[in-house]
């Protein structure tokens, strides 16, 4: 079917209807068959045991995993919070930030994030009734476990009355936080799924790493008896040996006798476990955290690791900080939606806090000092991060150059007209003969300095010192006036 679209009155454009519909779904094409009422998550781990999502909860429980998320989610929580209110009406701007004061942000954005450890993080909206306005009283995460995607990539909450199917929820009671999530993937990734077969080949190496020190950590203790000794005194003698492992004491016949042995070529067997928990380690914090910290500095230097470091975890945080952006900013469509449909919203921003440059600071002073430069309130803001209702720049007061009327103008002409250009050219001279026929005659520089000095005494100044005084005045007038 077709619909003719005018342009003018005139002419028109013919639109194919069928155009608008979806023809690559899942539902359509030969590759996707499900026999569930769920899409299943692509995890490759989830698929090869049958489980899901929460198989991984028992990965926080290994120190280096706990230790990677706790920087990886300090790194966001650290960060300052601000509504871009840029062309935003007051009123809209004062309901969300008073919404978004009532929120343990700081715990909120922790729970938002375990988007990267689980690949989608579902938090569900509570609503409340505020000053004649519908609110977001809180924005609980809820464990993802609870929840699939279905063909259509809407959100199903596997509920008791329908744990197979589960219940469709609807668009406006839940925000879904998800990392790196697709068409074929609505589930996300997750970063936890990069860390199974580390900490399982870690827990089982631990688990050999025990029975080998127990086995070869303590030294074998050999008690020696005579040949002709009778088979109760071994068992006797083998009793109190035994009894020695833990209280290190035996008493035995002076004709017996007791040897420590060390297996001293197993020491190489004791690095190999190191190494596995080593390696094993730098896989999980390469999953998490983009790189192996200080496990892995080599001959570059502690400092090189460090800032490698830095520059990569920062990388990973813009990341995070993103996925928290575009959460809250989620929250504001919905309720603003509600409240002020049309309106423009406000923007919710993360940002650290710089340190302030203490030479830009004392140079910008020295410059506002002169009162020849005024900074505009957009420098403030991009210099030194301060947002637009925590300041305001005034204006200095900037000296205005005198002004001048035709009548005062008219005396400035006089006061040129006084001064010949006969009467300078003679000052001139008078002042300048001696000092031009001394340099001529003299024969070396010392003698014309010598001359030089004991002839300025004799120059009588004050004449030509009235004159330049009234040309300067003169010339300062015409300059303010030029000004003007």
């Amino acid at each position: 079917m077709k619909r003719k679209l005018w342009i003018t009155t005139n002419d028109y454009i013919e639109i194919d209807e069928s155009k608008k519909l979806e023809i690559a779904t899942r539902d359509n094409t030969y590759y996707f068959q499900s026999f569930i009422y769920y899409l299943p998550n692509p995890d490759p781990i989830l698929k090869k045991f049958g489980n899901d999502i929460s198989i991984y909860k028992d990965l926080l429980s290994d120190p280096m995993v706990a230790g990677c998320v706790r920087d990886r989610k300090s790194a966001v929580t650290k960060l300052n919070f601000f509504l871009d209110n840029e062309g935003i009406e007051q009123s809209i701007y004062d309901f969300f930030t008073n919404m978004f004061k009532k929120y343990e942000l700081t715990e909120n954005i922790s729970s938002i994030l375990d988007a990267f450890l689980f690949g989608y993080q579902p938090c569900e909206i509570l609503y409340d009734y505020e000053n004649e306005h519908i609110v977001a009283k809180a924005l609980i995460p809820k464990p993802p476990e609870w929840f699939r995607f279905d063909t259509n990539g809407k959100l199903r909450f596997l509920s008791k009355n329908n744990p197979l199917e589960g219940e469709i929820v609807p668009d406006d009671k839940f925000v879904i936080a998800t990392q790196d999530a697709t068409y074929n993937n609505p589930y996300g990734v997750a970063d936890l799924s990069k860390c199974f077969w580390p900490v399982s080949f870690k827990r089982g190496g631990y688990k050999f790493w025990i029975t080998f020190c127990e086995k070869y950590g303590i030294p074998h203790i050999i008690g020696k008896l005579p040949r002709s000794a009778e088979e109760s005194l071994y068992k006797e003698l083998l009793s109190k040996l035994e009894n020695m492992i833990q209280d290190a004491v035996a008493v035995i016949p002076d004709d017996s006798s007791v040897e420590y042995h060390t297996e001293a070529s197993n020491s190489g067997s004791v690095e190999v476990f190191e190494k596995l928990r080593k390696a094993m380690n730098d896989d999980i914090a390469l999953a998490l955290v983009g790189q192996t910290l200080t496990t892995d500095i080599g001959d570059r230097g502690s400092r090189a690791a460090a800032e490698t470091h830095f520059k990569i975890l920062e990388s990973i945080t813009e990341a995070d900080k993103k996925i928290i952006e575009k959460t809250y900013n989620k929250l504001i469509k919905i309720i603003g939606k509600l409240n002020f449909p049309g309106a423009k919203l406000p923007v919710f921003k993360l940002y650290k806090e710089e340190d302030i440059d203490l030479d830009l600071s004392e140079r910008d002073l020295n410059l506002a000092n002169t009162k020849m430069i005024m900074f505009t309130k957009e420098y403030f803001k991009r210099k030194y991060g301060f947002l637009d209702d925590e300041f305001e720049v005034l204006n200095p007061s900037i000296p205005q150059p005198q002004q001048f009327s035709f009548a005062e103008f008219s005396t400035i002409d006089k006061a040129l007209q006084s001064i010949s250009p006969q009467e300078l050219q003679n000052q001139s001279e008078s002042l300048l003969k001696p000092i031009i026929d001394m340099i001529k005659n003299g024969d070396s520089y010392e003698e014309i300095l010598e001359k030089l000095i004991s002839l300025y005494p004799d120059i009588n100044t004050d004449k030509i010192e009235k004159t330049l005084e009234k040309a300067i005045f003169i010339s300062e007038i015409l300059g303010r006036s030029n000004a003007r």
